[in-house]
């Protein structure tokens, strides 16, 4: 679930974390901050570190904790399943960090894989026609986040994915009947 969603019905007033970098992360934990008693940072970028990257001003937020060099890699539970911490490692040791929730700000990445075979914009997402999910190569149908620049949301992936199935349902039978 998406951070601004979530966070006002069921994080509020609580402490949680959010994996990643970039962007993403940093619009989340902007977010969260204003909403959740804690908030926990772990950048996944070992090879960088936070007095190189411009979101370092994140940390600065009183609620705000960057957890720099650690490793996620585990969830606990609760007896009904709900997340009640997430294990961390560091230096070769394993601690578990209380908290209730977890984002991960990990971004999306578009469709450069189909650089050179499918129509691109400017930004590296596939070109479709016009409210369309059809490319410029015929029999090529493409949905969710590697056309949608503006909701990313998957709601969104999976109504276009089921026009996409219907656009080549109806390709497919048109062409080789």
């Amino acid at each position: 679930m998406c951070a601004q969603r979530a966070t006002v019905f069921f994080y509020k007033h609580e402490t949680v974390v959010v994996i990643g970098d970039g962007e993403e992360a940093y619009k989340d934990i902007l977010y969260l901050s204003s909403l959740c008693t804690k908030v926990y940072w772990v950048p996944l970028k070992r090879t960088q570190t936070l007095s190189d990257d411009p979101g370092v001003s994140i940390c600065q937020k009183e609620n705000v904790e960057c957890l720099e060099q650690q490793v996620p890699i585990g969830f606990s539970t609760d007896s009904e399943g709900l997340i009640n911490g997430l294990q961390l490692q560091k230096a070769g040791e394993t601690y578990l960090l209380p908290c209730k929730g977890v984002f991960l700000a990990i971004g999306h990445t578009n469709s450069q894989a189909f650089k050179g075979f499918v129509e691109m914009d400017e930004q590296g997402y596939i070109s479709i026609a016009d409210k369309a999910v059809c490319t410029n190569v015929p029999g090529v149908f493409a949905a969710g986040d590697c056309v949608d620049r503006r909701y990313r949301q998957a709601v969104v992936a999976a109504s276009m994915g089921a026009q996409a199935a219907l656009e080549a349902k109806s390709w497919l039978r048109e062409h080789h009947e």
